[in-house]
Formats: C-alpha cells, sequence, structure tokens
C-alpha cells in the first residue's frame, strides 16, 4: 500500500505533470493550487505525504505547514522551493518537515525522495497503530475484577497515569499482576507514545545490572567492546519499569536516586552527564519499609519511590475476581488449543474460590492451560486429577549434625543453601528471606 499524496503548487502545468508522473508510481495524488483549497483538500482527505510548495500566492508556505500539521501531525511533508527560497525551507525542517527539494526539480531525486520518506510514513503508522493497539489491550476497563479491592486499584492507577511524571512504587505477592498495572498506566499516560521499557533486576548482578540500566563506554570493563546505550537513555520522554527492586544493591540504589532527583547520569566509565526524561514505576514483592529497618534498602530511595504507591493484594484476598479470571484464561486456551470447552463444574470453581493459590494469578493461569489442554468434555470436572495441582510432599525431618558427612565448609553451604531452595519450591527470594541475606548473595553462594 503506497501513501495518499497532497501536492500544493500555483503553476498549473507543473501541478498537473507532476500529478500524472506520480499517479503513474501507484500513488493516490491530491492536486491543489493554493493555500485555501489545500487546507480543504487536507481536511477531507488527511493525506499520508504532503508536497508543498513554500512561495504561494494566498498564504505563507510555513504558516501552511504549521496549519496543516495540526490537523495531522503524523503526515510527512516535503517542501519545494525555489533557488532563493533555502533559508525558509531550512526552518521548515525545524518546523517538523522532513526534507526539501529546489527547483526545477529533478523527477528521479523526488521520487526517490518520496519512496524513502514513504518507508518512514509506514513505520510511523506501524508505530501509531501498535501504540492504539497497546492502550487498547492494557486499557483499565480490560483489566478483569469484580472485587471492590481491585477495582479501588483500578480507579486509583487511572487517576496516577494522568500526571504523566510522578514516580509509582507497586508493591505485592509474586504473580499478582504487578507488570499488568505497571503497562496500564504508561499506555493510558501522556507518555503512551513514547518507548515501555522493563527490566528484571533480580535476573542480573549488581555490575551487569549498572551497565544494563545506565549503559557503558567501549573499554569500561573487560568485555566492553563498544558503547552500550542503557535503559534509561532508551526510555527517554517514555517510561521504566524498574521490576524486584528490591534486589538491587546499596552502590545502584545511590545511582538510582542521583537519576530520580537529577534527572542525568553517566555511562558506565564515562564523564559526559546525559540528561533524561523518564517515569520510573518500580515493582517489588518484597516489604521495602522492612528493608529500611534492616539497613538493606536506602529511606532516601524508598521515599523517592512511593511518591504513588500502590499495593495489589493476593488472590486469596479478592476471591470475587477467581471465575471472572478463570474464564478468561478457559476461552483464551480455548482459542490456542482449538478447543470449545464451555466452562467449570461447581465443584471445581468451589474449589478454585477456596483454593490458596500461592503463585496468585499466575498459578491459576497455570491451572486453566492444563485443565483446558487435558478436558475431554465442554466441562472441566475435579475428577480430571492430572491437570490438578500437585499437592507438596512433606518435607523430611532434617538429619541430625552428627549424620551429616565431613565437607569443606564452602560444600557444606552450597549444599545447605540449594536444600532451603528445594523447601521453598524454587522461590529465591524466600531463600535469601529465609536465610537472612540478599538476593545478590545467594546468587554469589550457589555459583562460587
Amino acid at each position: 500500500m503506497k501513501p495518499t499524496l497532497l501536492i500544493v503548487d500555483d503553476e498549473p502545468l507543473f501541478l498537473k505533470s507532476l500529478g500524472r508522473a506520480l499517479k503513474g508510481e501507484g500513488y493516490e495524488v491530491i492536486l491543489s493550487h493554493n493555500g485555501r483549497e489545500a487546507i480543504e483538500s487536507f481536511k477531507k482527505v488527511l493525506p499520508d505525504m504532503v508536497l508543498l510548495d513554500l512561495a504561494l500566492p494566498d498564504m505563507d508556505g510555513l504558516r501552511l505547514l504549521r496549519e496543516l500539521k495540526g490537523l495531522k501531525e503524523e503526515s510527512v511533508f516535503i517542501m519545494m522551493t525555489g533557488q532563493g527560497g533555502v533559508k525558509e525551507a531550512v526552518e521548515a525542517i525545524k518546523l517538523g518537515a522532513m526534507d526539501y527539494l529546489c527547483k526545477p526539480l529533478d523527477l528521479e531525486e523526488l521520487k526517490a525522495v518520496i519512496g524513502r520518506l514513504s518507508e518512514v510514513w509506514k513505520l510511523r503508522a506501524e508505530v501509531r497503530e501498535f501504540h492504539l493497539h497497546q492502550k487498547d489491550r492494557y486499557s483499565f476497563d480490560r483489566i478483569i475484577r469484580k472485587s471492590e479491592k481491585m477495582e479501588r486499584i483500578c480507579k486509583l492507577a487511572e487517576r496516577i497515569a494522568r500526571s504523566g511524571s510522578s514516580t509509582v512504587l507497586i508493591q505485592g505477592e509474586s504473580g499478582t499482576g504487578k507488570g499488568l498495572i505497571a503497562s496500564a498506566i504508561h499506555y493510558n499516560s501522556p507518555r503512551r507514545d513514547g518507548p515501555f521499557i522493563k527490566v528484571n533486576c533480580a535476573t542480573l548482578v549488581e555490575g551487569l545490572l549498572e551497565s544494563e540500566l545506565f549503559g557503558h563506554e567501549k573499554g569500561a570493563f573487560t568485555g566492553a567492546v563498544r558503547r552500550k546505550i542503557g535503559k534509561f537513555e532508551l526510555a527517554h520522554e517514555g517510561t521504566i519499569f524498574l521490576d524486584e527492586i528490591g534486589e538491587i544493591s546499596p552502590n545502584l540504589q545511590a545511582k538510582l536516586l542521583r537519576v530520580l532527583e537529577e534527572k542525568e547520569f553517566e555511562r558506565v566509565g564515562g564523564n559526559t552527564v546525559i540528561k533524561v526524561d523518564v517515569r520510573l514505576i518500580a515493582a517489588t514483592n518484597k516489604d521495602l519499609m522492612e528493608a529500611v529497618k534492616e539497613g538493606t534498602f536506602r529511606e532516601d530511595l524508598y521515599y523517592r519511590l512511593n511518591v504513588f504507591p500502590i499495593h495489589i493484594p493476593p488472590l486469596r484476598e479478592r476471591k470475587e475476581d477467581i471465575p471472572l479470571l478463570a474464564m478468561h484464561f478457559l476461552e483464551e486456551y480455548n482459542r490456542e488449543f482449538g478447543k470449545k470447552v464451555k466452562g467449570f463444574s461447581e465443584e471445581t470453581l468451589r474449589f478454585m474460590e477456596n483454593h490458596p493459590w500461592k503463585g496468585n494469578v499466575r498459578e491459576l493461569r497455570n491451572f486453566v492451560e492444563r485443565a483446558v489442554l487435558l478436558a475431554q468434555d465442554d466441562i472441566i470436572h475435579m475428577g480430571a486429577e492430572e491437570f490438578m495441582t500437585t499437592p507438596p510432599t512433606p518435607p523430611k525431618a532434617p538429619p541430625s549434625i552428627h549424620e551429616l558427612p565431613i565437607l569443606p565448609l564452602k560444600d557444606m553451604i552450597t549444599l545447605y543453601v540449594k536444600s532451603v531452595i528445594e523447601r521453598t519450591g524454587g522461590n529465591k527470594s524466600e531463600t535469601a528471606r529465609l536465610l537472612g541475606i540478599t538476593r545478590q548473595r545467594l546468587r554469589r553462594l550457589l555459583h562460587s
């Protein structure tokens, strides 16, 4: 599909011949002889590209450019000017035109410019369509809930989204939907057309996380063979979502505080100060106030993050949402697996409403996925034991200290840490809490 072109020029012969040439290239072309006619044509057609002469008899070309851009910001503008109008053409570029050509035009050059800028138009259209899709996908109206708790949270988050710049701290257990609320805030905010960058702070060790957030210069450390642009720089004029923010080290906490307060940072190994305009949304399943008391999280950073706090309750505290969520997942997996399951038996619904769902919405989704995949008829019954959540095996009594083999202390620590991880079902955050250490320390113990 080629863009629609509006050509504005007061020379009838030139306008007609140019229109004929571009129609021959497959473009849909509209011709206008002056500024007033161009405005009327633009309002009717809303063209994708405009080829605009700066010297019109009834209107200044720069003024017309401003007016047309106000009607449709995403249209691509190419200016035409005589040899003496280059200064005005450069001013038009500053106002948002993408290129300019001097008369008399070289037709092949014009075709090349239009072809190149057609790709820009296509990219803009794709980006715009993506953002519209994301805004619809993450509309607060589409967040499934019935409980009063989630209704209040969505209304609060919707009001927060409108501010566009205030920092947000989302707290709640793993699997409650913190990422969904963060996405909804971004795509319903004035920053919706900007980037939305997500970083999971728990998946990277301190040095790599610093480089990931702030970037690094070539030669900053072993393996830094080229400059890397960090996530904060990429998120300029958009939103950055830092998940599991409670896992970052004290050193990195200080650097993050500076970005929040001064809107600037340097890349690792660099001296150039980089200014950014970024909204920060942070999320954690930890009690950050408790971490402040323990001295593992900076108090000043906590209060800087906690401008707009949102606490998402676990699924077991909003049981009214369970049937709606389950039906939503059922319809999703019906489409994915080509099934026609209609619903759940009363017994299954009672089970779901009374189950503790320690993994929250994520666990419920997994349960429904298994149930739909393995269902033999159009109703999911409790009889299909193979898709039910497997009950945890009761832990064995720990052996006496005298029964343990004699091992080097380092190996003994590693074995003990791994045994705690097994007993917590692989939950590293819970393991670190029980051991009284940070996630970073836990990772070092496991990989030592």
